[in-house]
């Protein structure tokens, strides 16, 4: 062949056509992406420059973000269908769901966790933990890898991260909460685990588990005078219309990880497991931001709409701990024995130490 100009031009054509084939061939951002299903039970948040509809502790946003995230780190190799606001079902509807590899991964609480891993308990005893800081350092740990090893071998589930839902507090419609006495007599809603129920009794009051939908009805037609879950959850279907009292104690710490399916994962390379990783830490971080932005929102918005809210004194903290702490760590020392509850407390100090020591 005589390399003059026309042919060397058409050599050239020739090597870009080729080079551009085998690129379209290989590159995973033009190739088809794999759909991969995520579920959660809250509204979809919307998020913008310039405003926002409110729902700052959705488990939604964790959602977006891993979607947003995932998709990222592996430039569109894995595309994420998210299924929000309970589309599939409840939490624990969604987590069998999970188990089965129906879908891939959950961004719902951890509440039906304790059906099948009651060791959880440890880590949902009332004020164990100095604040969040310390409960996520324990849970995404030794300790919380022990329990979530335990998890993956019991539902083959992985908890790629936890993270916090929100502070289970007190509303109600009758009188002011500053201390436990003051809830004699008071009829409140509940989630239909034990450990809230049982928070409750030694509280003072007369728990109502009642499914999560009934909550506004419920108080409306008097069959409860108020409701215990996170503030977020008491904006979110609007509480404030009927509930004119609430209390910040900080009773209850209601736990928000990322799930993912056991048998998928250990389909991934492990740079793959990496990014999948990496993308649910992110995601929870985003999550938690986002709720503690929204906590003195929510207050200030409540307040202004005519609800007394009351944030507890030291001296009145104290009366909350004196009442709950001690019973319930006796209480869950009974379901499931010493060893875990000794593990986490340990850890908890260690890790409040490592965080706060000078």
């Amino acid at each position: 062949m005589i390399f003059n100009k026309k042919n060397f031009v058409r050599f050239i054509l020739f090597f870009l056509a080729v080079t551009f084939a085998l690129f379209v061939g290989t590159s995973p951002v033009l190739s088809k992406a794999i759909t991969i299903k995520m579920c959660d039970i809250d509204p979809e948040f919307h998020l913008t420059l310039d405003k926002t509809n409110g729902e700052f502790a959705s488990t939604n946003i964790k959602s977006k973000a891993f979607k947003k995230f995932i998709e990222s780190m592996t430039r569109g190799k894995y595309e994420v269908k998210i299924f929000p606001n309970g589309q599939l079902g409840g939490q624990t509807v969604m987590l069998e769901l999970n188990s089965e590899g129906t879908v891939h991964l959950t961004g719902c609480s951890a509440s039906p966790v304790g059906n099948f891993a009651p060791e959880l308990m440890a880590f949902q005893i009332p004020f164990i933990f100095k604040d969040v800081n310390v409960a996520m350092k324990v849970m995404n740990g030794p300790v919380g890898e022990e329990l979530n090893e335990l998890i993956v071998k019991r539902r083959g589930i992985r908890y790629l991260y936890w993270g916090f839902e929100g502070y289970f507090n007190i509303g109600n419609k009758k009188r002011p909460i500053l201390v436990p006495s003051d809830l004699k007599g008071m009829k409140l809603r509940c989630s239909t685990d034990a450990i809230t129920t049982q928070i409750l009794k030694f509280a003072g009051a007369t728990p109502t588990p009642m499914p999560f939908g009934e909550i506004y009805t419920g108080i409306q037609q008097g069959v409860v005078d108020g409701a215990f879950t996170s503030i977020g959850l008491h904006a979110a279907i609007k509480l404030h219309e009927l509930e004119k009292y609430m209390n910040m104690a900080d009773l209850f710490f209601g736990w928000s990880p990322i799930s993912i399916n056991e048998k998928f994962y250990r389909s991934l390379s492990p740079h793959e497991r990496w990014q999948f990783k990496k993308a649910a830490i992110k995601a929870i971080k985003t999550h938690l931001g986002m709720y503690f932005w929204g906590r003195d929102l929510w207050i200030e918005s409540f307040r202004k709409k005519g609800v007394e809210v009351s944030v507890p004194t030291p001296e009145q903290k104290a009366e909350w701990v004196k009442a709950i702490k001690g019973p319930m760590e006796k209480w869950v020392r009974e379901k499931i024995g010493d060893e875990w509850v000794d593990k986490v407390t340990a850890a908890s100090k260690k890790a409040e130490k490592e965080l706060y020591s000078d």
